[in-house]
């Protein structure tokens, strides 16, 4: 089901989707700073960091009882999230 067992490269692989998540939060940030004054800039950077942290407080018991169940599974459904937000999410290129 998974695309390798080996731990290693495993590893690996989690270390470059981290790295990819982390260039796309900057990106989007700076995309953010781009349209919003400065005023209230604040507020909404803060809303969006909140409104992170309930989705992750909410999605974590799921992804935990799934790890149980299967953990290539909760692989394979994480990856497959991710793919799906990087082409739902896209960056217009005046926001580089």
């Amino acid at each position: 089901m998974s695309f390798t067992t080996f731990v290693p490269i495993s590893i690996i692989f989690i270390m470059i989707i981290m790295g990819f998540g982390f260039s796309r939060r900057l990106i989007f940030t700076d995309g953010i700073n781009k349209q919003i004054e400065s005023e209230n800039r604040a507020i909404f950077l803060s809303a969006i960091s909140m409104l992170g942290g309930i989705l992750q407080a909410i999605m974590n018991p799921f992804i935990g009882i799934m790890a149980t169940w299967n953990l290539y599974a909760v692989f394979l459904f994480l990856g497959t999230i991710i793919i799906i937000f990087a082409f739902i999410t896209p960056v217009k290129n005046k926001y580089l």
